[in-house]
């Protein structure tokens, strides 16, 4: 998904703060309910598809084939440019995101990679009291495991080996702004201990400093694991998670609301068509019925580089089947049991590898995980980090080969 946010270390300014009191939790939702579809302008009510179950595809891609057919542009709600929906799974999460956005709570943020936490997290700071302040992201798969937190608090010059100069830690940088921990239980869980009391009194002390400095920015997390197997597992502290937690806003896989997948179709096709100046329009109904069917393990990330793909490589002005080139769905039955998460992510790993033939950077692109992250997994799993020839086939041995003359 395109963010319009910033990386680590630098500045985002809203443009349209506004406050919005409450908190309140937004917990797991699966499909159901009807399907209405709303002016993005003024709110309105349903205008179409009603009864429709989330579930049952042959409804979604009717009431697709008759907005395709009656030529008219789909409307929904937008939470970003790219970010549409009519589903009521994430009109639910745009209720609970606009009440506590305005609040000081710290927020946790949930769901599979590709479902849009960073988008959710730039909203959330642009409607806040600390809009005028920066936005830092941080990957914490990504920080050096023994400077996390130097990275966090900061460091004096002399701190430790290699340190010629003062460095300013995540936390000043977002001092009157938001600071978004993503993959935050893939940050060592020593250091995630550091992090409680920087919650709760808003101070801390640089590493090798003699005293402490104090801190007002607004904390967002997110993981794409489910925090419950994540503290079985030992990835995410119990105390940590009761801290951050205080509002938890789950979104769901996009798998889950399939009525929403035309929105996000039309929005990107017109999007990669003008920005390549490709004369593709739309697509055909079969095209359509294959995204619909389709389980997005990558979520709105996927589809949108799904499209983004077959925008460039169709030759007419609608996408077919034939541009999509969709990849098959990994199977949703895993051999190990799904509440052994480490299990689960090994053999993911192992697949992936295998999949890409030994090649990590695009074995952690098609995990969704940054690579550096794919590198602690296969120390953390003992996997041998020479990957290469991995899923190639042996070779086979030509018959007398090996004997003895």
């Amino acid at each position: 998904m395109t963010l319009k946010g910033v990386e680590r270390g630098s500045v985002a300014r809203s443009r349209r703060p506004m406050a919005a009191p409450g908190a309140e939790t937004a917990g797991h939702r699966g499909p159901g309910g009807r399907v209405p579809t709303v002016s993005r302008r003024n709110g309105g009510g349903p205008k179409a598809a009603e009864g429709n179950d989330v579930g049952d595809l042959a409804d979604v891609k009717a009431t697709a084939a008759a907005n395709a057919e009656a030529g008219g542009v789909l409307a929904g709600r937008s939470l970003d440019a790219d970010y549409v929906f009519h589903s009521p799974a994430m009109q639910a999460v745009e209720r609970v995101l606009r009440r506590v956005a305005g609040s000081e709570a710290s927020v946790f943020l949930t769901g599979e990679s590709g479902t849009g936490k960073e988008v959710v997290a730039e909203l959330i700071h642009r409607l806040s009291t600390h809009a005028t302040g920066p936005l830092v992201k941080v990957n914490c798969a990504a920080l050096p495991r023994d400077l996390v937190e130097s990275e966090l608090f900061g460091a004096v010059r002399g701190a430790y080996t290699g340190s010629v100069e003062n460095r300013l830690g995540l936390f000043t940088q977002a001092d009157g702004g938001t600071l978004l921990l993503d993959e935050l239980t893939e940050m060592p869980v020593t250091a995630q201990g550091k992090l409680l009391r920087v919650l709760q009194d808003r101070r801390f002390r640089p590493l090798g400093a003699h005293r402490e400095l104090q801190v007002n920015c607004r904390v967002i997390a997110a993981t794409n694991l489910r925090p419950e197997l994540a503290i079985q597992a030992q990835k995410l502290r119990l105390d940590l998670y009761y801290r951050l937690s205080i509002v938890t806003i789950h979104l769901p896989p996009l798998r889950e609301r399939r009525e929403d997948i035309p929105l996000l179709v039309q929005r990107f096709i017109a999007r990669f068509s003008e920005l390549m100046g490709r004369p593709v329009r739309g697509l055909t109904a079969t095209a359509l019925a294959h995204l619909l069917e389709h389980d997005w393990p990558g979520n709105v990330r996927q589809l949108e580089n799904v499209l983004h793909r077959a925008v460039l490589l169709c030759e007419g002005d609608q996408v077919d089947v034939a541009d999509l080139a969709l990849p098959p769905s990994p199977s949703s039955s895993p051999a190990t049991s799904p509440t052994d998460l480490a299990g689960v992510e090994r053999d993911a790993i192992i697949e992936a590898l295998r999949r890409c033939e030994g090649n990590k950077v695009a074995a952690a692109r098609l995990l969704g995980i940054a690579r550096q992250t794919l590198y602690n997994k296969l120390r953390d799993f003992e996997l041998d980090p020479d990957t290469r020839g991995w899923g190639r086939p042996v070779p086979a041995v030509p018959a007398g080969a090996g004997r003895p003359p």
